[in-house]
């Protein structure tokens, strides 16, 4: 009598030792055709149907835990500019069209990232003067380093964000 696989017994080891044997449920591998690349695609759809849209700011938000020392680390010890003050957001001016805010957590339903895998890479006229500024603050800056054709150094906000302070040491400068 002949044994059929059903549901019921697909996982038997009888069930398994037929398929091997007989190769039932064997599957030929798929004919791969060749894939555009999603970005080709992307270009594509771009120039057929262009979207119309201008950035003017860009922001970033921090999620903060300890809101109030983050608050005051960004307002005294680097003096950013103000923007918008709310009850548990603040909004500073970077540039003309670059924001950074900072969001009390408690507040939110975005929880932050404590400090993993943030940093905030600023590019400054006087790297000297301002790494002078900062360690009179008592901001703990590190040494200034060769990095990348740059010049760098860093330092922690009490959320443990890193941010990144550099100056191009090539002639020519970028925009």
């Amino acid at each position: 009598m002949h044994n059929k696989l059903n549901k019921n017994n697909a996982g038997s080891p009888l069930s398994k030792r037929l398929k091997t044997k007989y190769n039932l449920f064997y599957r030929v591998p798929r004919q791969h055709k060749p894939m555009i690349a999603p970005f080709k695609i992307w270009a594509a759809r771009q120039q057929e149907d262009p979207v119309s849209m201008t950035i003017r700011t860009a922001n970033t938000i921090l999620y903060c835990t300890r809101w109030t020392d983050t608050v005051a680390f960004y307002t005294s010890g680097l003096n950013l500019e103000r923007l918008t003050t709310r009850e548990w957001f603040v909004e500073f001016a970077l540039t003309d069209s670059a924001r950074l805010s900072l969001a009390d957590e408690t507040q939110c339903s975005i929880k932050g990232a404590g400090g993993a895998g943030v940093t905030i890479s600023l590019c400054v006229d006087d790297l000297e003067a301002a790494h002078e500024t900062f360690k009179s603050r008592q901001l703990n800056p590190t040494p200034i380093k060769p990095l990348w054709g740059a010049s760098v150094f860093y330092l922690h906000d009490p959320e443990g964000n890193r941010l990144e302070f550099w100056a191009d040491t090539n002639k020519e400068k970028r925009p």
